[in-house]
């Protein structure tokens, strides 16, 4: 029969492969979850034996893979770990920040293992037939040339469930115990007399540190006092031997089971330093990289600054002289020049509202800005925006439409910075409406806030879409909407930022017909008005 252990420690592999192959078994090893894993999968086994604590996949992960395999799933596996484990059919999580699992196993044994106990709990999983009368306790192997005293202690440990084989002399047990690896050794002290005897169980000793050793004697205290586990004065009674192997072996199943933990602490501890190491390392990249995307924004913001103030001058002698030509007090211009004048000084007042609002804007997410806030009439900036504009509604030829409700009173703003929430609104709906249509402004009440609505009747945006166009300098990937909504969006930016700053709320939608695009932004009401 052919079994597979999977276990990251090599001396366990050895010896369990030693053990099960002179009991008969074909046996596979795998140092780690990956090959044990492939091996499964490739080889069949009747018996998987595996640990919890591997490198790669934890035990617990490989159980689930085994489990739902269809190739897998009905071998049966035999769990050796050193960590506290739950019942069979149990649901369990290994630590407390992970999902409760079912560990399903059909046999267990906590490390350190008897390899003899192993191997009888084995045969009983694969040859019920053949173990059906084998002890199931640990291996104990007795040694003393007293035949009564081996007859009493041999039945009182196999009353206690031990797997006894017992001898009259070192010199037939000796063979033995390196063939069987018992997990205790009791024997009289008279049968260690001799040096010779001391040297093989000192060196089974040393490749086997769980083996432990009790003692039998009527010499205190007896040679060799630092190998011996536990000392029992003669005549030993049955009982206290057994109590005296149970002692001993649970003090070296404690005493290997901290050692084990303490290796996985060192090693989990050397992975924290580590971890700890590359986060400060991080660190020190991100605060750089913090350093650097400040002073770029610092020389982002100077230069901004210098190109605004650098546009106005020209700007503004632009303006002036359109203005001076577009006065024509001696009628001198025929009416199309007179028409592609005011088309260019509608030009050069836009690109004066673009570069007031990127500076505006720079100031306000700086909170620079400094806001005047005060009871406004909507109507009153909103016809001041509509007469700036007017060269452009002609030069695009576009109407405007407007709709205040009567009943709308005066709203908590900043009537400069309304006026440029309305100016920029209404330029991004000059850009994109089709010649000859209208543009819809309307404004009514909702609740303790004043709700206006600029509407253009072009190509409408998509719902996923509506959000982003708010983002400054941000660009649709979508190819078609680029066309239909192209530009950086800086006045809708600044619209964002202005109405929020004054406590409303913007947003871009579908109009009620669902032909083109309606930008609605709300403002409080002035206290006055919402007490009333």
């Amino acid at each position: 029969m052919k079994i597979l252990i999977i276990d990251q420690d090599s001396e366990t592999l050895e010896k369990l492969q030693t053990s099960l192959t002179r009991a008969g078994y074909q046996v596979l090893i795998a140092a780690d979850s990956d090959v044990g894993l492939r091996l499964a999968r490739t080889d069949q086994p009747e018996l998987i034996v595996m640990d919890i604590w591997l490198t790669g996949l934890d035990g617990l992960e490989i159980n689930q893979q085994l489990k739902q395999d269809e190739a897998t799933k009905h071998i049966p596996i035999f769990i050796i770990t050193s960590l506290s484990i739950p019942a069979k059919h149990e649901t369990w999580r290994p630590n407390p920040q992970g999902k409760w699992q079912l560990l399903r196993y059909q046999g267990y044994l906590p490390k350190p293992v008897d390899v003899n106990h192993l191997v009888r709990k084995i045969d009983a999983l694969l040859k019920p037939g053949a173990a059906a009368a084998t002890r199931t306790g640990p291996s104990v192997c007795l040694v003393t040339s007293d035949p009564a005293q081996l007859t009493g202690i041999q039945q009182a440990l196999l009353e206690a469930n031990f797997d006894v084989t017992g001898y009259n002399d070192i010199g037939q047990a000796l063979p033995a115990i390196y063939t069987y690896l018992p997990a205790s050794l009791v024997i009289d002290g008279n049968c260690l007399v001799a040096d010779n005897a001391w040297q093989p169980i000192k060196r089974f000793q040393e490749r086997h540190p769980t083996f432990s050793l009790v003692v039998l004697t009527s010499t205190a205290p007896p040679p060799h006092l630092e190998h011996i586990d536990l000392v029992i004065n003669q005549p030993a009674q049955p009982w206290q031997v057994v109590m005296a192997v149970q002692k001993s072996l649970q003090h070296r199943y404690l005493e290997n089971r901290v050692a084990t933990l303490s290796k996985q602490v060192l090693a989990l501890s050397g992975e924290l330093v580590d971890t700890k190491h590359t986060l400060q390392y991080q660190n020190q990249e991100l605060d750089l990289i913090n350093r650097q995307l400040h002073k770029l924004s610092e020389l982002k913001e100077t230069l901004t600054g210098m190109l605004v103030h650098d546009l106005k001058a020209p700007l503004t002698a632009m303006m002036g002289s359109l203005q001076f030509l577009g006065m024509d007090p001696k009628h001198t211009i025929s009416e199309n020049s007179q028409k592609i004048v005011s088309g260019g000084l509608a030009a050069a007042q836009q690109m004066l509202r673009m570069t007031h609002t990127l500076l505006d804007e720079q100031k306000l997410e700086n909170n620079q800005l400094v806001f005047d806030i005060e009871p406004v009439e909507v109507e009153e900036p909103l016809d001041i925006s509509l007469d700036m504009l007017n060269p452009l509604f002609n030069l695009h030829k576009v109407t405007v439409a407007k709709i205040l409700a009567e009943d709308l009173p005066p709203i908590k703003a900043d009537p400069i910075i309304l006026q440029r929430i309305i100016e920029n609104l209404l330029d991004n709906a000059i850009k994109y409406s089709p010649t000859n249509e209208v543009i819809t402004v309307k404004a009514v009440r909702k609740g303790d806030f004043a709700e206006i609505c600029v509407a253009d009747r072009g190509e409408g945006i998509p719902p996923q879409y509506r959000e982003l166009i708010f983002d400054r300098f941000t660009q649709l990937q979508d190819t078609r909407v680029e066309k239909i909504r192209g530009g950086v969006g800086l006045g809708l930016a600044f619209c964002k930022l202005a109405v929020e700053t004054m406590g409303g709320k913007i947003w871009a939608d579908a109009p009620e017909d669902n032909v083109g695009t309606a930008f609605f932004f709300t403002l409080p009401l002035a206290t006055e008005e919402v007490e009333d």
